[in-house]
């Protein structure tokens, strides 16, 4: 009886839902562990990781590192890390990677109960190392002590940037970054200049009309700091029950990380994605994300729809053929961020100016009432 209690508590345990302080954090262990947003993360999933790439995701706060109780290699540069006395609960951590972080001081772990421990440092602010010098339970190997900032001298970092299409059809330029620099950095796509914020924030511009590939950087003083390549949304024809390739044609140093389609089947090659469509479908959604040695750098959507079932019908918003009500209502939802199933940029644009707005709803309530 005891024995068959605490398998049922083991058991109870192991599928215990992760409810994450850090919605970076959690975003981080979602992507590597392939999960959809609308699924949970469990314990035992947790349980499972021995290696993560953290990078990148403008952590500020680990605390949920405890859910990591395997983990062995931690890579946690390019974030906003002011702390990392969390990295102690972690009896199995031999690698971490704290480089590109704001820290100040890292004297915590000289208490780690681990045997050894590659500590990588490069690019911080801090200034005692003493602590290590000192006999403790841990033997550590400490790169970059000698690659420390100053908190007075210029810096200038951009540790994601991106461009995605917003709930409004919009290509949305997205950026997180930390500089000390007076003069205030530039977002730079096509000759489009926009002035930039960076506080370690997560901060957006949008850009009109329709992109067709560019290439985005940031300038300070008149020099670019970063880029990152903006993969735009794409339509494309495919039968039901038949497969589709797309060769999204990011670079070589890029990869597709995620592709989650509403409701065929989606398999990632490197940059190149392969799509089982259902069935029976009118249309379909598949969300991408890709990223560049380790860092996010985007996400897009590419829309899917049967041959002939896209044809611009203007005001056709859900695809059905038929211009109505209803189609009011989905080029609402959608303006709201309700996200719509089968919704129809192209045929929701009514004035072509490459998103949707309160003008395109005026314009097709007009197309229904049967106005010019």
């Amino acid at each position: 009886m005891i024995l068959a209690c605490l398998a049922v508590i083991m058991m109870t345990a192991q599928a215990q839902k992760v409810t994450f302080f850090s919605p970076e954090f959690e975003l981080g262990v979602r992507q590597h562990l392939g999960l959809d947003a609308n699924v949970d993360v469990l314990q035992s999933q947790t349980d499972t990781i021995t290696s993560i790439d953290l990078s990148g995701l403008g952590l500020r706060d680990i605390r949920d590192v405890v859910y990591l109780t395997a983990v062995e290699e931690l890579d946690l540069s390019y974030n906003q890390l002011w702390d990392v006395s969390p990295l102690l609960s972690l009896d199995s951590l031999r690698y971490v990677d704290v480089s590109y972080n704001m820290l100040e001081s890292v004297s915590i772990l000289a208490m780690a109960q681990v045997d050894s421990m590659v500590l990588d440092v490069t690019n911080n602010y801090i200034e005692d190392f003493s602590y290590f010098f000192t006999p403790t339970l841990c033997w550590f190997n400490i790169i970059g002590m000698d690659l420390q900032l100053v908190k007075d001298a210029p810096y200038f970092d951009v540790y994601t940037f991106y461009a995605a299409v917003n709930e409004k059809g919009r290509n949305t330029l997205t950026y997180r970054g930390y500089t000390n620099m007076h003069e205030n950095p530039f977002v730079d796509c096509n000759a489009m200049h926009r002035a930039a914020q960076l506080d370690g924030a997560t901060r957006s511009v949008d850009v009109s009309g329709r992109l067709t590939g560019a290439t985005l950087a940031t300038l300070s003083n008149g020099v670019y700091s970063d880029s990152t390549w903006v993969l735009p949304a794409a339509d494309f024809d495919v039968a039901p029950g038949a497969s589709l390739h797309i060769v999204t044609g990011l670079p070589q140093s890029y990869d597709v990380v995620a592709a989650f389609a509403s409701r065929g089947t989606t398999f990632v090659s490197g940059t190149d994605i392969t799509y089982m469509a259902p069935i029976t479908f009118v249309a379909d959604t598949i969300f991408v994300g890709y990223s560049e040695n380790g860092r996010m750098r985007g996400y897009t959507r590419y829309c899917l729809y049967t041959p002939g079932s896209h044809a611009v019908l203007s005001g056709d918003t859900n695809g059905d053929g038929m211009v109505d009500v209803q189609d009011v209502i989905t080029l609402i939802d959608q303006i709201l961020g309700k996200e719509p199933e089968n919704f129809n940029l192209l045929n929701a644009d009514m004035n072509g100016d490459g998103y949707t707005d309160a003008i395109d709803v005026v314009m097709l309530i007009d197309a229904v009432l049967g106005n010019n």
